[in-house]
């Protein structure tokens, strides 16, 4: 029995050591040997991985019933499953709902699959429950095996917690979101010191399936994670369903965090999709981070925002470098604080600290064909910008009107903004047809919209 697994009780150190010896040894032995090991150790009355239920944590034996056991026995009995240091072979999933799991510092699992459809460890929780996992170490794609799929995948719960947990090599995602089945909610997630190293795919990957009824991820907080090297997304949130706006990704917050990929991708190092019809995405946070190309070779976007995505999405006391664009999409203007309003006669507004934006909507426009937008007054002085949402969403004209007879066009692709008279033009030259929002910023007008 090691030590480190349980408390060295001041009766047996005495029995062994002999009287005299505790008597020359004094207290400060019983200190060095006794206390500051119990105080290292978990209460007994948690279930112990090892003493408990006989798994090894020497690498080789399969710990995946052991622990599976465990895990059970603390939730059954409103414990704690307790991993003692050592390296814990698992080749199946783990299941845990509404438990928690400790691990001491230098516990590790080393996930080993039959193949890439198991994941490692997989929380169904209840409504109303609450999950933890804490201090493990979990790592994938280790000692030349090539299987596995998700380190951590979230199903279902409420008051989720992740911390101090470090998750190496996933061969497709290091932390998964996703509701398992209809009527599934995942709320009040929080993800605390989540360092995220190498996943083949995603670091963190939230995501709302296409087919499902009455699901949704509501108010999750990520505080002080990392993501190092991820191949792909470092952050993916992507709602692909399209049956009722209920069904959405809601309240996500990322505080303090660092979001880095690497590799000489196209991706967006953060990507933020709704689906056209249906879920949405809405009311997004970033504050006091930093989305990072640590390589400098990628050649897409640092944040991605496409689709249908709503109400607040902010990018406060934050930082994008390293690659070629910044944050594209939905959020086109030269800002990162949008929030969608609505005045009292149904007009969407876009507020930023830079002025207040009105939204135009074309109707479906054929390759070719224009359409007259808005009519300019005198001593009016607009910016404006022309965004194809509903079709290839990412391209867009950005231009300043300087009067109702000067026009300059900052940046174009698939759209020509001209003046027709007195009025803006819109002309569709992409290859499809398309419809077009124009948002405009009255710059120097002392009447409003």
């Amino acid at each position: 029995m090691s030590h480190n697994d349980r408390p060295i009780s001041r009766a047996r150190l005495l029995a062994g050591i002999g009287a005299t010896g505790a008597g020359i040894a004094g207290a400060s032995v019983l200190q060095q040997a006794g206390s500051s090991t119990a105080a290292a150790s978990p209460p007994s009355d948690w279930a112990n991985v090892k003493i408990d239920h006989g798994a090894k944590g020497d690498g080789t034996t399969d710990d995946t019933a052991a622990i599976q056991a465990a895990v059970d026995t603390a939730a059954t009995a409103g414990t704690v499953a307790y991993f003692p240091p050592g390296t814990y072979k698992v080749t199946g999933t783990i299941h845990v709902a509404g438990a928690s799991i400790h691990a001491a510092f230098g516990a590790v699992i080393k996930h080993q699959p039959a193949d890439d459809t198991t994941d490692c460890m997989v929380i169904t929780g209840l409504n109303a429950g609450r999950t933890k996992i804490s201090g493990l170490q979990i790592k994938g794609l280790q000692d030349g095996h090539g299987f596995g799929r998700d380190l951590v995948r979230v199903a279902k719960g409420d008051y989720v917690t992740l911390d101090d947990l470090y998750l190496d090599s996933a061969k497709r995602d290091a932390v998964h979101v996703e509701p398992g089945q209809s009527f599934f909610w995942i709320e009040n997630m929080l993800l605390v010191n989540v360092k995220i190293q190498s996943p083949r795919r995603d670091a963190f990957h939230y995501a709302i399936p296409a087919g499902l009824t009455d699901v949704f991820i509501n108010q999750t907080t990520m505080i002080n994670c990392e993501s190092r090297a991820a191949a792909r997304h470092a952050l993916a949130l992507i709602n692909s369903n399209e049956g009722a706006a209920s069904n959405k990704i809601s309240c996500l917050k990322v505080v303090n965090c660092e979001l880095a990929g690497t590799g000489s991708t196209s991706e967006p190092l953060a990507r933020l999709s709704g689906s056209i019809n249906g879920g949405t995405v809405e009311n997004i946070s970033f504050e006091d981070s930093a989305v990072e190309d640590t390589t400098a070779t990628r050649t897409g976007d640092a944040v991605l925002i496409s689709g249908k995505v709503n109400g607040l999405f902010r990018f406060e006391n934050s930082i994008h470098y390293g690659t070629v664009r910044g944050i594209t999409g939905l959020t086109l203007f030269p800002h990162y604080f949008y929030r969608n309003i609505f005045s009292s006669a149904s007009v969407p507004l876009y507020s930023s600290h830079m002025g207040l934006y009105r939204k135009y909507r074309t109707a479906t426009l054929a390759q070719g064909a224009h359409e007259d937008t808005y009519q300019l007054q005198g001593g009016e002085i607009l910016k404006g910008y022309v965004l194809d949402r509903y079709n290839n969403e990412d391209w867009y004209a950005e231009f300043t009107c300087l009067n109702t007879s000067a026009l300059v066009v900052a940046a174009q692709n698939n759209v020509v903004v001209s003046l027709s008279g007195s009025t803006i033009r819109l002309t569709n030259t992409s290859s499809t047809a398309t419809s077009l929002e124009l948002f405009l910023l009255r710059m120097a007008k002392d009447t409003a919209f």
